[in-house]
């Protein structure tokens, strides 16, 4: 049996070996004869035992490779002038060599770094790619500091994902009493419901509105709605929409412009200043006060009611390239005002 030692002597063996070349992870119950992975950063991931790392000579199975096939080109003397050529062109014009040199492969050249200064190298370790040990533990320390931010980038996807699954978790648990008690106190006594197919605060329940009929939706998405059932938020909304364009003495309404090569409407267009008009439901257009606080989607056609908001500036951006004014308002800001004051109410250049 290997004999023992500690994780922390053997990192420390094989980083004074190697120079602190290479990355170790090693398994939390750590033999001599115990696999291990090994990140080299000229060649990437390997693995090999322990002691193979800890008595290799050049640690990396690759980096021993190109050290054999640098010895074998180097058995007959090469001049000294060309062996400067091979240098800059493996270490890209990195370094400054001796004007002469008489020793072969096996030998120890004198090297000038720009950077840190005079070093010596065996010719065959520095013909197989070996460089400045300062600038080799500088570019390792910075492959480990990329190797932990990825790390904890990924730590902290994890944890977001759990903390979000954590609250839905959380949201699906809520008790039906809760749940009733937050449905009644926002829409009252409008709607019916049907209680016994409650499984969760996100999940779909059968709603029954007096004027339209039974609808589908969660308990949040209800909660969240203004109007509650959608066909009463359409039909409240084309209300608003024409009492709007009338005190404005908007007189064509749904206009036909072409955008993006096809014919869409707008609510209102007044061709002697050239303006759009757009009626923006809450709903539809996800009110940046209401749907993007939280975070939601819109039940109807799936879409998040960031995209939406999204979407509408897009459309007004296009609009106005196209050379129009346009003027908007939102159908909370007319809910929640005066109808004296609706005609001025953020009628906002977009």
């Amino acid at each position: 049996m290997p004999s023992p030692i500690t994780q922390k002597e053997y990192l420390h063996r094989i980083n004074e070996k190697f120079n602190n070349k290479f990355v170790v992870r090693l398994p939390n119950k750590f033999l001599l004869d115990t696999e291990i992975d090994v990140i080299c950063p000229d060649h990437g991931s390997f693995r090999s035992t322990g002691s193979g790392l800890l008595y290799s000579k050049c640690g990396c199975p690759k980096c021993a490779q190109q050290m054999r096939a640098a010895n074998s080109q180097l058995t007959q003397r090469t001049p000294w002038i060309t062996r400067i050529s091979q240098f800059n062109k493996i270490h890209a014009d990195k370094y400054s060599y001796e004007v002469n040199h008489a020793g072969g492969h096996r030998s120890k050249i004198k090297i000038q770094c720009e950077i840190h200064g005079l070093f010596t190298k065996l010719m065959s370790a520095h013909l197989a790619g070996q460089g400045c040990p300062k600038c080799q533990q500088e570019s390792t320390k910075v492959f480990k500091k990329s190797l932990i931010s990825e790390e904890e980038k990924i730590s902290k996807s994890k944890q977001n994902r759990a903390n979000a699954n954590r609250k839905r978790a959380a949201e699906n648990q809520m008790p039906l009493e809760t749940a009733m008690e937050l449905v009644h106190g926002k829409h009252h006594n409008k709607f019916t419901y049907d209680w016994s197919a409650y499984i969760g605060w996100s999940h779909k329940l059968t709603i029954t509105c007096e004027k339209h009929g039974a609808f589908t939706q969660s308990c949040k998405d209800h909660v969240a709605a203004a109007r509650g059932c959608p066909s009463c938020a359409r039909i409240s909304k084309s209300r608003l929409e024409d009492e709007w364009l009338t005190s404005l003495g908007v007189i064509d309404r749904q206009h036909k412009i072409k955008l993006d090569g096809k014919i869409i409407k707008v609510d209102g267009y007044d061709s002697e200043t050239n303006t759009v008009y757009e009626f923006l439901g809450d709903y539809w257009h996800g009110h940046p006060n209401w749907y993007l606080k939280l975070n939601g989607i819109n039940a109807n056609n799936k879409i998040p009611f960031v995209v939406l908001f999204k979407q509408t500036k897009e459309r007004f951006d296009k609009i106005k390239n196209l050379g129009y004014n346009v003027i908007y308002v939102w159908e909370n800001d007319i809910r929640t005002s005066s109808v004296e004051s609706r005609t001025f109410l953020n009628q906002l250049e977009v």
